[in-house]
């Protein structure tokens, strides 16, 4: 690059810094705006009376936190269901040639891998909030005892939803390996990801990065504003610092990964 070509480059750079810095600053007052009026609420919340103190209130959060799971999965689970068949009977009547038909088969498949996600994900979450909600019994702590069948209703119901959702996508998956033979891996194989990615074929692998790209970016939004709620948290209803650190650890291991990973492939393009 000759030096006129350079200095054009760096009118150009500075041009489009001036463009957006306009952008950025609106941004920056609209946020430290919006942070204080957030501020002012998240002490107002703490002020107040806001909260779940009646003992319906409580009981109705307890029957919700030990019996949820059994509910969520069972309901989960006959979507899941419903997708699965819809797309059995069209790879039934399927001619092996319409790639329309072929697409929508796809589509309900992924769909269905999509829902076993969240069922398991709502499991864990059915878990926490039943252990969190079970009242410890007794005056002082050393005579305190959680109600052991409650405790135990709540482990089968996250047992339930892990077992439901790994038969579900052992199912789901082998149906698409029925789909498309040069598919391989089992979904109780540790290394399934890769074996998975290893057997399909370019096109596929590019879909697959472009939809993890556009995972990290909406992660990129959500961790900024989960930080936001877990301050607010902090500081209206004493949640502590545990959930600020969490969140902006797992942002940093997020970026770094990527970072990582993008040098790693820059200096290896053939891999």
């Amino acid at each position: 690059m000759n030096s006129q070509e350079d200095s054009s480059k760096v009118r150009e750079n500075k041009r489009e810094d001036r463009k957006a810095l306009k952008k950025f600053w609106i941004m920056m007052v609209c946020s430290g705006l919006l942070g204080m009026m957030l501020g002012v609420f998240s002490v107002f919340l703490g002020n107040s009376d806001f909260g779940l103190q009646g003992e319906e209130t409580r009981w109705v959060l307890k029957q919700v936190g030990v019996f949820g799971s059994f509910v969520v999965t069972t309901v989960l689970l006959l979507v899941i269901t419903i997708i699965y068949r819809k797309a059995k009977n069209l790879y039934h009547s399927w001619d092996g040639e319409d790639e329309e038909v072929y697409a929508k088969i796809e589509e309900k498949i992924s769909y269905a891998l999509m829902f076993t996600s969240i069922t398991m994900i709502l499991g864990y979450f059915f878990f926490s909030f039943g252990v969190y909600v079970i009242e410890p019994k007794g005056a002082s702590k050393l005579s305190a005892k959680i109600e052991l069948w409650e405790f135990w209703v709540v482990l089968l119901g996250m047992v339930y939803a892990v077992v439901s959702t790994c038969i579900a996508q052992q199912k789901t998956v082998n149906f698409d390996k029925e789909l498309n033979p040069e598919k391989k891996g089992s979904v109780y194989d540790i290394n399934f990801n890769s074996k998975w990615m290893e057997s399909s074929d370019e096109a596929e692998r590019f879909l697959t990065y472009k939809a993890a790209y556009r995972a990290f970016r909406m992660m990129q939004m959500v961790f900024p504003v989960a930080w936001i709620v877990s301050l607010i948290g902090m500081i209206s209803f004493g949640t502590g610092l545990f959930s600020s650190i969490l969140i902006l650890g797992l942002w940093m291991v997020m970026v770094c990964t990527y970072c990582i990973n993008s040098i790693y492939y820059t200096k290896h393009s053939s891999k």
